[in-house]
C-alpha cells in the first residue's frame, strides 16, 4: 500500500473507532442534559408561579398601608398619577428588554443548533438544543427572581397597593 493509502485507511480506522466511542458518550451527555433542562425548565415555572403569587399578595398587604394616614401623607407629595406612570414607564421598558432577550436568544440558538447539526451529526445538535434551552430557562428564572426582588422593593409594593386603592376608590 501507499503511504496515502495508509494514512487514509488508518484515519478511516480511527474516525470509525472515534464514532463508536463518541457515540456511548453523546448519549449519556444527551441523558443528563435533557435531565438538566427539565429541572430548569420546572425551575423557571415555580418562579413565574411565586411571582404570580407575589404580585396578587403584595397589593392586597400594601393596600391597608397606603390607606393609613402615613400613606395618604406619602402619596400626596407625588400625585398618583405621576408615580404611577413612572413605575409603569419602568416595567414597560424592562418587559420590552425580557422579549428582546427571547426574541434573540431564540433566533441565535435555532441557528446555531442547525449548523452543529449540519457539522456534527443529529446526536451533536440535540445536545446544542438542550444546551440552549437550559440557557434560557436559567435566564427566565433570573428575569422572574428579578421581578420577585422588584415586587418586594417599596416601588413594587406601593405600586401594587395604589392599583388597588384606586379600584377600591
Amino acid at each position: 500500500m501507499s503511504l496515502a493509502a495508509e494514512e487514509k485507511n488508518g484515519a478511516t480506522a480511527r474516525e470509525n473507532k472515534n464514532k463508536v466511542v463518541g457515540t456511548t458518550k453523546k448519549s449519556a451527555v444527551n441523558k443528563t442534559l435533557k435531565r438538566v433542562r427539565k429541572l430548569t425548565k420546572m425551575t423557571e415555572k415555580i418562579s413565574k408561579a411565586m411571582h404570580d403569587g407575589l404580585g396578587r399578595a403584595s397589593g392586597l398587604v400594601m393596600a391597608p398601608l397606603v390607606k393609613s394616614q402615613i400613606g395618604q401623607t406619602f402619596l400626596a407629595m407625588v400625585p398618583r398619577e405621576v408615580l404611577l406612570a413612572s413605575l409603569d414607564a419602568v416595567n414597560t421598558v424592562l418587559d420590552a428588554l425580557e422579549a428582546v432577550e427571547k426574541q434573540a436568544f431564540s433566533a441565535t440558538s435555532g441557528a446555531a443548533t442547525r449548523m452543529v447539526i449540519n457539522r456534527f451529526g443529529e446526536s451533536a445538535g440535540e445536545a446544542t438544543e438542550d444546551a440552549f434551552a437550559t440557557v434560557g430557562h436559567v435566564t427566565g428564572t433570573t428575569w422572574n427572581i428579578f421581578k420577585i426582588r422588584k415586587a418586594i422593593a417599596p416601588p413594587g409594593l406601593l405600586k401594587n397597593a395604589v392599583k388597588n386603592t384606586n379600584r377600591n376608590s
